[in-house]
C-alpha cells in the first residue's frame, strides 16, 4: 500500500479519462481543498460541456482537449477503451520519475 502524500501546500494535478457528470471529479476537487492544496488543475481528453463550465470555476486551472456539446459516454470518444487494473497503473507511477517514489 502506498502512503497518501502529504498535500498540504502543493499543486495537484487531478487527472479523468473523461468528464461526464462531474460528480467524481467534483468529489475529488472538494477533497482537495480541504487538504489546504495551494493550487489545483484539472486534466482531461474529453469533457460534457454543461459540466465543464462548473469545472473551471472549480480549480484554478483547467485543460481539455474536447468540450463536447453532444456527449453521450466517454468510450465514445476512444477507439480502445479497455481497462487498466491497478497493478499496471501502479507499476507505470513507480517506473516513472515522479512522486511516488
Amino acid at each position: 500500500v502506498i502512503p497518501f502524500p502529504e498535500l498540504e501546500g502543493k499543486t495537484v494535478i487531478l487527472v479523468d479519462d473523461g468528464i461526464a457528470t462531474g460528480a467524481t471529479m467534483l468529489v475529488g476537487i472538494r477533497s482537495m481543498r480541504k487538504k489546504q492544496v495551494s493550487r489545483i488543475v484539472v486534466a482531461t481528453p474529453v469533457a460534457a460541456k454543461d459540466i465543464w463550465q462548473s469545472i473551471i470555476l472549480s480549480v484554478d486551472e483547467a485543460i481539455c482537449l474536447h468540450v463536447a456539446e453532444y456527449f453521450l459516454g466517454i468510450s465514445s470518444f476512444y477507439s480502445d477503451f479497455s481497462e487498466v487494473d491497478d497493478e499496471t497503473v501502479k507499476t507505470l507511477l513507480l517506473s516513472s520519475d515522479n512522486l511516488l517514489k
